[in-house]
C-alpha cells in the first residue's frame, strides 16, 4: 500500500462573503471529530467581513485521493474519510470513489474487500493461484495436460474484481463481494 503524504483537509468558505465578491474561508484539518470541524467553521463565519454570516460551503479539499467531495458534504463523512485515509492510505479513498454512497465509517467493509496493492493484475492472479493451490494441483497431476492458465485466470479476475490505478503506478485490488 502507498503511504498517504497529504493530511486530508477542506477549505470551507463563507457564502455571505462569496456572494458579495469577497473570499473568506479557512483550511480545516479533516482528521478531527466533526464537532471540532463545525467549531472551526463557526469561528471562520464569526470572522467574516459580512455581517450575519451563517452559510458555508466546501470550496476545495486535498488529501482525499480519488474521492470527490460535494460543497455541502457532511462533516461526519469528511471526518470519517479522513480517519480512513489516516489508517489505510490512498486505497481507502479509491475504494470509496467506486461507490460514493458507501458508509465511510465502515472500515471493516474496506478491510474485507481490500486485496492489496499489486504491480499488475497478473501479479495478483499469480499470487492468488498460488494461495489457493492451483500450482500444487498442476504439479501433483504430473501431466502436460494439466496446466494453470494464468492469462485466463487474470481475465476472470478482471471481471470479478474492482481495480484502481495507484498513484505510484501499481493497482489497488478490491473484491466487492467478499
Amino acid at each position: 500500500m502507498t503511504t498517504h503524504t497529504t493530511t486530508p483537509r477542506v477549505y470551507v468558505a463563507c457564502l455571505a462573503a462569496y456572494n458579495n465578491g469577497r473570499l473568506h474561508g479557512r483550511w480545516i484539518d479533516a482528521a478531527q471529530p466533526p464537532e471540532d470541524i463545525w467549531s472551526e467553521v463557526q469561528a471562520m463565519l464569526a470572522g467574516s467581513p459580512e455581517p450575519f454570516a451563517e452559510e458555508w460551503a466546501i470550496h476545495d479539499y486535498e488529501g482525499f485521493g480519488e474521492l470527490r467531495l460535494g460543497e455541502s458534504e457532511s462533516f461526519e463523512r469528511v471526518a470519517a474519510v479522513a480517519v480512513g485515509v489516516a489508517e489505510q492510505g490512498d486505497a481507502f479513498t479509491a475504494w470509496l470513489a467506486y461507490d460514493c454512497c458507501r458508509d465511510a465509517s465502515d472500515t471493516q467493509a474496506f478491510e474485507d474487500a481490500y486485496r492489496g496493492r499489486w504491480d499488475s493484475l497478473r501479479d495478483y492472479a499469480e499470487n492468488f493461484a498460488d494461495d489457493i493451490g492451483l500450482y500444487d494441483i498442476a504439479d501433483k497431476a504430473d501431466s502436460p495436460y494439466v496446466v494453470v492458465d494464468i492469462q485466463m485466470l487474470e481475465r476472470d479476475l478482471d471481471i470479478e474484481l474492482y481495480t484502481v490505478d495507484a498513484s505510484d503506478g501499481g493497482i489497488y485490488v478490491f473484491d466487492l463481494n467478499p
